[in-house]
């Protein structure tokens, strides 16, 4: 059976993520140190009580709730525990199935999430005389009215009975994603579901993230046990064997390797790594000094750092900048605890209902010690510093521009798909695959975002109207758009095909605007692959456009490129407004937004960007590429 059958198939790209080991740096030079996950059986792994308490939620036999969540910081080696873990029950008989929630797009729905979550087990799980895939697209493709978590347990319960009486563990790691996608309490809501079902006994969830239960999951789900990741300790035997190799002290070696780290995990082995790769001998009395010339040229010179201590830094720092604006408070709040805790080596009681102090321990900067907090250890110390906090509230305040103005909301959206024949072809730009196919999974991603975007409160629309465009005529087809996953059969049933007339399609699109808008704003947005067929007539349309406005914050037309062919300097021209393009009252108006998708940021940018300001908002790679029209 064909996959086009497959109404959620274009998010391939999470498939294709959800593989063995996450994309982290690993060209680590000469010094062999990595990030990944170590391979199971690795000689260095550690066992830790999380190995313990992960084992006996495994193995237990009495009804249960289903799920535990192992969390912890950057690089504490949840993912390291995972592989180990699934290897040796594995090889105990269990079916076990690894899964990472990493991908580069932005937003996924639940519908995908579940169908490629199902994918994934169905290809990995072996049954006799049965094809799970195929059972699967034909149920999904049967349900069409269906929840889509609503699917995944009913179709989970059919994958345990075929691998009866066999259990199932499923290990979900990165699931800090679903945050992101707003989709933990529809995650949530699942779980509870899974936990309800007598006909799942023999089924078992693992899931790892880098984030605090209560931020993830609140109350609205109770877990079988939550397993926070502990620090390496003293008597961590595999460590103790490495660095035997080159002192006859060893667990004086560790011993000032963890007063250094702490016992971080990631810092903990890469330092273990240096001293057993060191051309010079630890020499027993010099122990101390060489251990400080190792960091300080490891680690804390900047010039010096191997890329993969640099990216475990700079994962830090993401956890207190990146993230979600409404949390802009909140992070600062977080930098604020952290300046007291490095000051006279501070330490505060610990309560995990502080969302702040889970800030700051989720992101690896702090450590519980017994009841306290404190800062997690003497090189992040050095690092991040009082001068790196205020470098850092500072550019977490600056955020505060990236919110989107109000003016994005209570707008029709209007998307027009370029339905050209070159969709078909494949370049470096869509990664290899076929235009029509990239775009599929891309227009996912924006409409998600579109139809889920608030701004105190207002959306930007309700729904979405979709058409397309290549003939000289105008394209009879318009969809409704309420879900995105709606796109996916959309695009099946409307395949590449004629060339690329723009004009007819878009002026019915901007005269049915006028009709209905009343005081709503518009936003139509232009996907296409080269440059149209009515190029000159598409320029008059937009002056003729420009003239009907009172404003030309009204309507804006944003124009997407794809491919290899777009005429980039014809559209940065537009928009530019290099004609002097001016509204009903006589003044400039900037109609068009121009853009690539392999150099946006992601679509409410630039939706947002130059509603206020359409000079200060041109894209900044188009005043670098093309300099001469911006003199």
């Amino acid at each position: 059976m064909q996959d086009k059958s497959f109404s959620y198939n274009p998010v391939d790209e999470l498939l294709r993520s959800l593989r063995k080991t996450v994309e982290r740096l690993t060209k680590t030079g000469d010094r062999g140190f990595t990030a990944d996950a170590l391979p199971p059986n690795d000689p260095t792994y550690v066992y830790r009580e999380a190995d313990k308490q992960l084992e006996e939620f495994l193995q237990a036999t009495a009804r249960q709730v289903p799920a535990c969540y192992i969390w912890g910081p950057p690089d504490t080696g949840k993912s390291s525990l995972r592989a180990n873990t699934a290897n040796r029950f594995a090889k105990e008989g269990y079916v076990c199935i690894q899964i990472e929630l990493v991908t580069s797009v932005k937003n996924v729905s639940a519908a995908s999430l579940y169908y490629n979550t199902l994918r994934i087990i169905c290809q990995r799980v072996a049954t006799k005389g049965r094809n799970l895939l195929e059972e699967l697209h034909e149920f999904w493709s049967a349900e069409t009215e269906v929840e889509p978590e609503r699917l995944f347990q009913q179709f989970i319960i059919t994958v345990c009975q075929a691998i009866a009486p066999k259990k199932l563990i499923i290990f979900i790691d990165e699931v800090q994603q679903l945050t992101d996608w707003g989709l933990a309490d529809n995650f949530s809501g699942l779980l509870r579901d899974l936990s309800g079902s007598e006909s799942l006994h023999n089924l078992k969830l693992v899931l790892l993230g880098g984030a605090h239960p209560a931020d993830l999951f609140g109350n609205k789900y109770r877990f079988a046990s939550t397993i926070a990741l502990s620090p390496l300790r003293r008597d961590s035997q595999p460590l103790l064997n490495r660095l035997a190799k080159v002192s006859h002290q060893e667990s004086v070696v560790l011993s000032e390797i963890r007063s250094r780290t702490g016992g971080q995990p990631f810092l903990t082995n890469f330092l273990c790594n240096l001293v057993v790769r060191n051309k010079s001998p630890m020499v027993d009395w010099k122990i101390a000094t060489q251990m400080g010339e190792l960091v300080s040229s490891e680690i804390m010179a900047v010039d010096g750092r191997m890329p993969v201590i640099q990216s475990h830094l700079s994962s830090i720092e993401n956890r207190l900048i990146g993230g979600d604006i409404k949390k802009i408070d909140r992070k600062i709040a977080a930098l604020n605890l952290y300046s007291k805790l490095l000051a006279d080596e501070g330490k505060f009681a610990y309560s995990d209902r502080s969302p702040v102090q889970r800030d700051l321990l989720i992101s690896g900067l702090a450590a519980k010690n017994g009841k306290l907090i404190e800062a997690a250890n003497p090189i992040y110390r050095q690092i991040f510093n009082q001068t790196w906090v205020a470098q850092t509230k500072q550019r977490v305040i600056e955020r505060r521009n990236e919110m989107p103005s109000p003016k994005i909301c209570n707008r029709d959206v209007y998307i027009l798909i370029d339905q050209s024949g070159s969709m078909v072809r494949k370049d470096e730009e869509t990664g290899g695959k076929v235009r029509w196919e990239f775009l599929t999974e891309l227009l996912e991603s924006h409409i998600y975002s579109i139809l889920k975007t608030k701004v105190n409160g207002e959306p930007i629309c309700e729904d979405i109207i979709l058409t397309f465009f290549s003939v000289n005529k105008v394209c009879e087809v318009n969809k409704y758009i309420t879900d995105a996953g709606q796109i996916a059969s959309v695009f099946e049933e409307n395949m590449p095909n004629g060339n690329t007339f723009i004009v007819p399609t878009l002026e019915k699109t901007i005269n049915t605007w006028f009709d209905k808008r009343e005081d709503r704003g518009g936003f139509i947005i232009i996907y296409t692959d080269g440059q149209f067929d009515d190029r000159d007539k598409f320029e008059t349309l937009i002056k003729q456009t420009c003239g009907r406005l009172e404003s030309q914050e009204d309507l804006k037309i944003i124009i997407i490129g794809l491919g290899s062919e777009v005429d980039e300097k014809f559209y940065i021209k537009l928009d530019k407004n290099v004609s002097k393009f001016k509204d009903n009252g006589g003044k400039d108006c900037n109609l068009v937004v121009f853009d690539v998708v392999n150099q946006m940021e992601n679509i409410i940018e630039l939706l947002d960007r130059q509603l206020v300001d359409p000079e200060a908002g041109l894209a900044p790679w188009a005043k670098e590429k093309y300099p001469e029209l911006f003199n």
